[in-house]
């Protein structure tokens, strides 16, 4: 590799030449950015000190997709393209590697490079979602200026054949299709080194969003939700098709109130199914059937059961099976009975609610629909009634994710989501509860694990694996609030930095547990209840109790009541803690903060 020194304002690499080299940027900062036909800069990202440029070109055979400019002197080391191309043939991980950092960069933001490129004779517009397998981008298509949606794999998937055969069997499943309420597929070509998918374009929302937008739906309009599902999922068996993820953010509501089941890319012919004892178990967790969690024949009254959850959700606004661990759902599977739906939802009609308990029999062989009456329910939602929202970019188009349990680190919390990172790290920076609370449900119980092992055997008197969990996620989220985590962007590398934090964390608590006690972690026994034989034992005790902590011990706690107090939030609840700890009761309390004694 040479070095070469570029000069602010200098083009590293322009935008429409043929890829001659890569480049990484040993010092300085460069601006990437991309000018649409519009006339329009789109900048795209700012690359400095570690990072790759130019490796898109080389790896899709395509011309450079953007310019990239230095912002600051800046040194690099640059790689040409004959030099390259014999280490990947010698080193075949080089070519994934990158490939991957190309999947990262295509999608992660609304005008990425392929913005206002022009693909397989299609104008691309903007970026609409990304999930585990896929990017959706909004084209036109400029024979007839019609949207359209493109459907391209991931580059981190090129070298993943079994992905390969799940999109290329997806195209072929909805290419054989035609039927009003599943989306249509107007065409599929390659470019780019991958596979695009040309997509009929939706512009309304997925009924998952629209539960949480409203909330439990009105009895009439979740009938028509059901029978025009219902009745595209019989067409689909019908044609031996079995779909395999069927969930709220795969039915599409759209602005017309029109209905469209999508997301094939799980779906498989009947013909292939059937025992599933030595295949990956495939679904997303919290809408699998019992027999699909436990590896058991799949038939059409698999997509039933995916279709009573959806039909759960509609009338109560929450899931019918809330624990989406497959862990615990594997063991909660084997005792799966249906939920009564009067519970939370006691206006439910007698016809929905029979539907309903057939629809999530534990037993395939009790899942039934009637055609004839989803015939009767089928029409258009009324969209006075439920307000539908113009199709918007989101880092996870619900509609275009594919979840194949077993398969990433991911799997235990249902579809990939990998611009949903981007989302939280912003969310949690501007003060968002929301995103705080996405990410604790998706890693707290992961971090508890984690934590556990990395407390092995040590005493758990002072604090537990849950204690080091929660101030690892209380520590990410203030960093996140100070912009410590600018480019963290990927789900694989949040996790490497959570892992990082809960280790550390764990380990400051052994450190600090064996220098608080005697014989330097040399442990006499854990009740607190012990006889003290000794004046050694008795001052062991005394470094916990006694009237003058250590200025190590003072500072930690410090930190941790800190914790402890930010999770109160409210500043009320805050005085009354802190009054507590200084002795004060209920009653002197109530009258320092001049509130009403509660009596009991």
């Amino acid at each position: 590799m040479a070095e070469q020194f570029f000069a602010p304002g200098q083009y590293l690499i322009t935008e429409g030449a043929q890829g001659a080299s890569l480049m990484i940027l040993t010092d300085g900062a460069a601006e990437v950015h991309s000018d649409q036909e519009s006339g329009l800069r789109n900048v795209i990202n700012q690359v400095s000190r570690g990072d790759v440029v130019g490796e898109m070109s080389l790896l899709t055979g395509e011309p450079r997709s953007a310019d990239v400019v230095a912002q600051s002197h800046v040194r690099a080391m640059v790689l040409p393209a004959d030099v390259f191309h014999r280490l990947a043939q010698e080193y075949p991980s080089l070519s994934i590697v990158l490939t991957r950092l190309v999947a990262k960069r295509l999608g992660t933001v609304e005008h990425d490079v392929l913005a206002g490129k022009e693909m397989g004779g299609y104008m691309i517009q903007r970026r609409l979602g990304v999930g585990g397998m896929s990017v959706v981008y909004e084209a036109i298509d400029p024979t007839d200026q019609r949207q359209v949606a493109l459907k391209i794999m991931s580059h981190r998937l090129v070298y993943d054949a079994p992905a390969r055969r799940f999109f290329e069997r997806e195209a072929r499943i909805i290419q054989s299709f035609d039927h009003p309420d599943i989306v249509q597929m107007r065409g599929r070509f390659e470019a780019f080194k991958t596979f695009f998918m040309v997509m009929e374009f939706c512009d309304g929302q997925p009924l998952s969003e629209v539960i949480q937008s409203h909330g439990p739906l009105p009895k009439s309009e979740i009938r028509k939700v059901v029978g025009t599902v219902g009745l595209a999922l019989d067409y689909a068996h019908q044609m031996d098709v079995i779909h395999r993820d069927i969930k709220p953010s795969n039915i599409m509501i759209n602005q017309d109130g029109s209905i469209k089941l999508m997301d094939f890319g799980l779906a498989s012919p009947a013909d292939e199914l059937g025992f599933q004892a030595n295949a990956p178990i495939v679904g997303t967790p919290g809408y699998m059937s019992p027999e699909q969690m436990t590896g058991g024949p799949i038939t059409p009254a698999t997509d039933y059961f995916g279709l009573g959850c959806a039909l759960f959700e509609m009338l109560t606004g929450a899931r019918a099976v809330p624990d989406r661990r497959p862990a615990t759902l594997a063991r909660f599977q084997h005792s799966w009975k249906s939920p009564d739906v009067r519970d939370e939802c006691p206006s439910a009609s007698d016809e929905l609610c029979q539907l309903l308990e057939s629809l999530l029999a534990r037993d395939a062989a009790e899942r039934h629909i009637d055609t004839d009456r989803l015939t009767k329910w089928k029409a258009l939602v009324d969209t006075t009634q439920i307000r539908i929202a113009s199709r918007s970019p989101t880092d996870v188009d619900g509609s275009q994710v594919e979840t194949t349990m077993g398969s990433s680190a991911e799997s235990d919390t249902g579809s990939a989501e990998l611009g949903s990172i981007t989302r939280w790290i912003t969310g949690i920076r501007e003060g968002g509860s929301t995103a705080a609370n996405e990410l604790w449900n998706r890693y707290y119980r992961r971090l508890v694990g984690l934590a556990r092992k990395k407390l092995r055997d040590s005493p758990r008197r002072v604090a537990d694996e849950e204690d080091v969990a929660l101030s690892t996620f209380n520590g990410f989220c203030r960093s996140a609030e100070e912009g410590r985590f600018p480019s963290l962007d990927d789900r694989d590398d949040l996790w490497q930095v959570l892992v990082m934090l809960t280790a550390r964390k764990a380990a400051n608590q052994i450190k600090h547990l064996r220098r608080a006690k005697r014989g330097g972690g040399n442990v006499r026994g854990e009740s607190v209840f012990m006889t003290c034989e000794s004046d050694e034992e008795r001052r062991a005790i005394d470094q916990v109790v006694g009237a003058s902590p250590s200025a190590d011990f003072a500072g930690r706690l410090t930190i941790e009541f800190r914790e402890l107090f930010e999770q109160l939030g409210d500043e009320s609840l805050q005085a009354l803690a802190a009054g507590k700890m200084q002795g004060y009761t209920n009653h002197s309390s109530s009258l320092r903060m001049r509130n009403v004694v509660e009596t009991q």
